[in-house]
């Protein structure tokens, strides 16, 4: 496909900046009360995290991460008051002029908004939704929101990326993948099904149903 504006081998260097780290055994439900959500990542993941920052990375490694072994894929689950649009996805989303655009959740509106705007822009890059993620909301309800995977191959490496976005409050809520192969199934169904929206930080104390609890 053609050059995504934003591909995670980028986005998990540059977009956010971290001041801690773990390693987690088990899955762990992972807070960012700055923006109001959580994630529960996969056992085996190593997360980097700022306290009241805009959300976390991590790299998963299905193997432990001993010697000689390759991280399964990274994650990259974040918010930000702004969505931002390159030219190209602005004139496919329909805005004109078809110039950048950085976009406010009073700009959007609601989730439903958002995905519509996404679907159009995702058109320059000839991408359809695959399916729908899995996001539960603060009573307890489960929406569903489009989610798309792509490839990109430079000098023979192929890099594989998963990406959806809610609106939450005043952010916009994103949760991105990148790995170097296909993801298997069940890989797949726990990175679209385990985000959060939380009604406020106390919520912080939650347990996993899992067993890790709180954030790492």
């Amino acid at each position: 496909m053609r050059g995504r504006r934003l591909f995670l081998v980028l986005a998990l260097i540059l977009v956010l900046s971290y001041t801690a780290l773990a390693q987690l055994g088990e899955p762990t439900f992972v807070v960012n009360d700055r923006h109001q959500f959580a994630y529960t990542v996969q056992s085996n993941t190593i997360v980097e995290y700022e306290h009241g920052g805009d959300g976390f990375k991590c790299i998963h490694n299905a193997s432990g991460g001993g010697e000689g072994t390759e991280p399964d894929y990274g994650l990259l689950v974040y918010g930000k008051e702004y969505y931002g649009l390159n030219a190209k996805e602005a004139e496919a989303a329909g805005y004109d002029p078809p110039e950048i655009q950085v976009l406010t959740v009073e700009d959007v509106g609601d989730t439903a908004a958002l995905n519509e705007i996404i679907r159009k822009a995702m058109q320059d890059y000839d991408l359809e939704p695959v399916g729908d993620a899995s996001v539960r909301l603060p009573d307890g309800r489960v929406m569903k929101v489009p989610y798309y995977k792509w490839s990109q191959t430079m000098r023979g490496v192929t890099r594989y990326a998963l990406e959806y976005a809610v609106v939450h409050n005043d952010s916009f809520v994103r949760v991105q993948v990148e790995s170097s192969y296909l993801l298997s199934s069940d890989q797949e169904e726990w990175l679209i099904g385990k985000l959060e929206l939380l009604q406020d930080a106390s919520s912080a104390a939650k347990p996993s149903a899992a067993g890790g609890e709180g954030s790492p």
